[in-house]
């Protein structure tokens, strides 16, 4: 096959299993020679199999660790795109309303009119609190000031109207927010199958900088904003997958690692993220400006 994102030809077939189930199904992606995105050589039929309603990301998580993340994203964002409570907020992907909820808290939205802020998620149960709602299909009726697509953009069968659809629904002078797991990097590289942002198969197509890049000045956007990031558990997790260890428990956040390595591994970590070789890139996504 050639790449879907590119036309490129394989450079590499990289093979993994699913890493939320105990099945032995094997999953192949392909690994683009041109822009190094790694894609799922066959997409599955039924998508909607792989995510139950016990899937991790529908279940509000009341983990203490969890909430000051939502808050600190929420409370970044409104600093980052000038948020007030009369923005209108789409959280892309959502899976629930843990993160729109932060939003709220953290002044966006006004009692009476939170309508301007949704969730999409395609799987997910649709839940509605206080007027802030996950839906199962884009939204028609409303435009948003700020979109957060947060490690969804590897879900999605076609990467292309995935930009296409966001950047629709974005105000003139709006921004977007992507989050994404990077292929060209150092635990990518390294891990490869066993790698946890490859999490076959729901990552469909698990793009470098480079394929999103072209991906978005096609669709009529620009790139602003890089941030590269890497996270010494991802490193953890996807050794202990490799090892055939249960990677998921509670325990597997530590994984017996000493304080020393821990601190070794966040100094290592850090210093991927400054070379761009964390295995996570978020950017900021505008619509061109029209000449």
């Amino acid at each position: 096959m050639n790449c879907r994102i590119c036309g490129g030809a394989v450079r590499e077939t990289i093979q993994t299993r699913d890493m939320m189930a105990d099945n032995k199904n094997k999953y192949f992606y392909e690994v683009c020679s041109d822009c190094g995105a790694w894609q799922i050589d066959k997409i599955p039929e039924d998508m909607g199999q792989f995510y139950k309603s016990d899937y991790y990301s529908y279940t509000e998580n009341p983990d203490n660790m969890k909430k000051t993340n939502d808050t600190f994203i929420a409370k970044s964002m409104i600093t980052k795109f000038n948020l007030t409570e009369k923005s209108s907020i789409l959280d892309y992907g959502a899976g629930n309303l843990q993160l729109l909820k932060a939003f709220y808290e953290n002044g966006c939205g006004v009692d009476g009119e939170l309508y301007r802020l949704r969730g999409y998620d395609k799987y997910a149960p649709e839940v509605n609190w206080k007027g802030i709602k996950i839906q199962n299909t884009l939204p028609t009726d409303i435009k948003f000031d700020f979109i957060l697509s947060k490690h969804t953009i590897e879900h999605e069968t076609d990467p292309r109207e995935h930009i296409k659809n966001l950047l629709s629904l974005l105000t003139s002078g709006g921004g977007i927010r992507l989050a994404m797991p990077n292929a060209d990097s150092y635990c990518a590289r390294l891990f490869k199958g066993n790698w946890t942002g490859i999490d076959g198969p729901r990552h469909l197509h698990i793009l470098t900088p480079k394929a999103l890049k072209l991906i978005v000045n096609e669709c009529g956007g620009d790139v602003v904003d890089e941030e590269y990031q890497c996270i010494w558990l991802e490193y953890v997790f996807s050794k202990a997958f490799k090892e055939g260890r249960n990677w998921r428990t509670k325990d597997a956040y530590f994984m017996g690692v000493k304080q020393d390595d821990r601190v070794r591994f966040s100094h290592f970590c850090n210093t991927l993220a400054e070379l761009k070789d964390g295995d996570g890139f978020n950017c900021t996504i505008i619509k061109k400006a029209v000449k």
